[in-house]
Formats: C-alpha cells, structure tokens, sequence
C-alpha cells in the first residue's frame, strides 16, 4: 500500500494502536474470573458439632463447607469409618445422619472439592458411638425362700445400675397381689407376706436423677400350703461365647444351655460385666475397652426358682494394621503410588494417601496384601513427603508409611490456559510486527522519493 503524506501514516499508526486495543479487550475481556490454579486455594471443611442418640447408635454430624476464593464446592467426600463412605457430587448437606451396627469408637474424615480440582486438606475426628442418656437397669439379686409357705415373710432384694453412671434416686418393688413398697437410692431390699396361695409376678423398677424408669426386672413367687410339691430350679449346663478370644469392638454371642425338671424355663437374664444388662438364651454384646469381664446369667423357670452362671471373658485390644507402600513412579508432574496393607487379627478395608500438597485420597482396599494404585498430579515441581495409611475392619488406623519424592517443574501453565495465552500473544507480536514493517516501508518510500527528486534537480 502506497502512503503518500504524514498525515496518511499518522492515521495508519491510529488504527493499528485501535487495532491493538480492541484485540486486547477481546482476549482479556474476562480476565478477573481466570484464575492460575498454581495460586487456587483449596476449600475448607469442618464438623462443627455431634450428636448421639439416646440409644447412642445413630450420630448426626453437622457439616461446614466453604471455599476462600468463593469457589462454589463441587463434590463431597465422607468415610464413618464403619466401611461406610459417601463419595457424592455438589455441596455437602449441613447435617449427616448415620446408624452404627456397634458402639464403639470410630474415626470419620471429611473432605470437599472446589470448582478448580482443588480438595480441601481431609478433617479427622474420633467419635465415640455410645449412649448419652439411657434408663438404668434393673437386677433381682434374691427373692426367698421361693417356693414360700403360705404366710411366711418373703425377702426381696435387687439394686439398679446406670449405664452411663447417673444416680439412681429410688425404687418400686410390686408384689403382684395388688401391694407395693418403694424407697429411694439404688439398693431395694424390702419383704412381703401373701394372704393366698398361687403363683405371683413380683417386678423391681428403678429411676435415675434424669427421671429415667427401668424396664421392670420380674420374678415369679410360688406360694403353697405346706404338704404340696415343691418347685425344683432350673439347671444350667454351660455358656458358649463366640468368638471364644473377642476384640474391642467386636460383636460377641453369649448362648445358655439351661434344662428345668418341670420343662417350664422362662427367662434368662445377663450382666456382662461392664454394667450391661441384658434379657434373651442368645443375646449380642460388644465392650469398648480391652480387659477381663465377668459375664452372669440367671435362668428362671415360671414359679420363680433361679440358677445362676458366671463365666470370664477376655477382650483384647485391637491390633493396628500395617501399610506398606511397594513403589511409586514419577513421571514428570504425575506420580502413581502403589500400597497395600495387611492385619494381624482382621482385613484392612480402607487407605488414605497424603500427598504433601495439601491434597489427600481415600478409597477402599479388597482385604489384606491386595495391591491398590493411586494416581495424583502435582501443580508445582518441589520435593514431597508422601505419607500413606490403612484401616482396618474395626476402625484401627495404620501408622504412616512415608517416602520423598522431587518433582521437577517444567510444564508451565495447564492447558486450559495456554490457548488463551498464546492467542494473546500472537495477536500483539502481529501488531508490533506490522507496525516494525510499515515503518520501514515508510522510510523505503521517503528515501526513493528523495532520490528522484534529486535526480530532477540534477
């Protein structure tokens, strides 16, 4: 194009600077909304509060999720450390609900992840699933002599037990013939005479200071008069406790094998020895605590006679697993771990994996000495210390197992930027560029110009 004036190359250099505006509005129009995910920060959870229910199985936790930057959270994850995960995508409710199978302690983790693939650094806790208000127990220590003759003064005795150690405040014993007595604190000794012979259903009631009433402890009086059959008791034969070597946690089966010369048994009533009552021939308890405990059963037959079976048991602490990472390969940026884990006295069914970035993964495992490979992309080259962990069947944590690893950087930014990036750049570099060029033609034009005007002089 041939610029015949100042002013036509004046008007060139206008356009091209308007050029170069309008290019750079179009490309950087939306600017502020990018983000350079090396400087994204991740979201931040948290469990604010818990609550147990009065049966002490059911937790409600309450959630708090949130991104620093205003992210919005894009998916959610959440491990009760039962085997029960949550992996599920949006925002995490305020409020989870969960119902344990056992009581005992249990390590829950929480996790959120934001709009950029940023997840939030994992908040652990350890709950205790136990319950937090509950009515006492009941127990029939003596009722005699039973059979009673007819007129005879009977004695009744039994004490309440609180579970969670509230104080028990009184007592009812109901004799069954329409006459009660009651008194207060948590032993219940009282006696009684029956006007009639026949068989009687006596029942023991406590409360505790939350105004809690037991579930009535019963018995059955026979009253006679003398010269008639008396009752024989019941026998016991044995109590089966499987597992015979129990753990902390784990649910045991307590069965009673009981024969009665009258074929009449109707009630078997256990202490397990850690202030837990329990009714039923076949009954599931599980201890919180490692030791020895000493589990009775009464067996009763329907005119009151009882026989008794005390029996130890000994629970042992669960054993932690052990983790094992068996390599990791680094190429470039990525890295996969691959680890395994293995339990001395269970199955490992879970892993976590610290990536030492802020970031972390969880998932499940298929049992002992069963590999499992984790995947991860670091955003910034750097030395790392991995830090990688399992759990077992009841909830027992493996110590970490821990490697260092360098990354070297290199790859500059994701390529979700790069497009934009080298669009802007071209687009400059092609203006700088036409400018460089239209300016030397401008010179090339003055000097011929210049040239033959000196040739006409001449």
């Amino acid at each position: 194009m041939f610029i015949s004036s100042q002013r036509d190359w004046l008007r060139m250099r206008l356009y091209i600077i308007m050029l170069a505006l309008l290019l750079l509005n179009v490309v950087f129009i939306h600017a502020e909304n990018w983000r350079c995910p090396f400087y994204n920060q991740p979201p931040v959870v948290s469990i604010t509060n818990i609550t147990i229910s009065q049966d002490g199985y059911t937790v409600t936790f309450t959630l708090h999720a949130y991104d620093p930057e205003g992210d919005p959270i894009v998916a959610w994850f959440f491990d009760y450390g039962d085997n029960t995960v949550e992996n599920k995508t949006g925002s995490p409710p305020s409020k989870l609900s969960h119902k344990y199978s056992n009581l005992g302690y249990y390590t829950v983790l929480f996790k959120a992840e934001d709009s950029y693939g940023a997840w939030s650094s994992p908040y652990v806790y350890t709950v205790n699933v136990f319950p937090n208000s509950a009515p006492p127990y009941a127990v029939i220590d003596y009722v005699g002599p039973n059979p009673a003759v007819l007129g005879s003064s009977i004695i009744f005795s039994g004490h309440g037990v609180d579970p969670l150690g509230k104080k028990i405040v009184s007592w009812v014993w109901d004799f069954g013939d329409g006459s009660k007595d009651q008194g207060t604190g948590f032993l219940a000794n009282s006696t009684h005479k029956y006007s009639k012979e026949g068989v009687y259903v006596a029942r023991l009631t406590f409360k505790n200071e939350n105004n809690l009433w037991s579930t009535a402890a019963v018995v059955t009086i026979k009253v006679y008069v003398p010269g008639t059959e008396t009752n024989v008791p019941p026998k016991i034969e044995g109590v089966s406790v499987k597992p015979s070597n129990p753990l902390v946690g784990q649910n045991i089966t307590f069965s009673v094998s009981a024969t009665d010369p009258d074929d009449d048994i109707i009630a078997a009533e256990w202490s397990m020895g850690d202030g837990t009552y329990l009714s039923g021939f076949s009954v599931r308890h599980s201890y919180v605590q490692a030791g020895e405990y000493v589990v009775t059963v009464r067996v009763r037959d329907s005119r009151g006679a009882i026989s008794s079976y005390s029996t130890k048991v000994q629970v042992s602490g669960n054993r932690p697993p052990n983790a094992t990472i068996l390599e990791i390969n680094v190429n470039g940026m990525s890295v996969e771990l691959r680890g395994m884990g293995s339990d001395p006295d269970g199955q490992v069914v879970a892993f976590s994996v610290d990536w030492g970035d802020e970031t972390a993964d969880n998932g499940s495992l298929k049992g002992n000495g069963v590999p499992v490979k984790i995947n991860h992309v670091y955003k910034e080259g750097g030395s790392y210390i991995i830090r990688f962990k399992v759990r077992d069947d009841l909830g027992s944590w493996s110590s970490d197992e821990m490697k260092q690893i360098k990354i070297e950087s290199g790859r500059g930014i994701q390529p979700s930027y790069s497009v934009a990036a080298i669009i802007a750049a071209a687009g400059i570099g092609t203006i700088l560029l036409k400018i460089v060029l239209n300016r030397r033609g401008i010179r090339r034009i003055k000097l011929s110009n210049r040239k033959r005007h000196k040739k006409k002089l001449g």
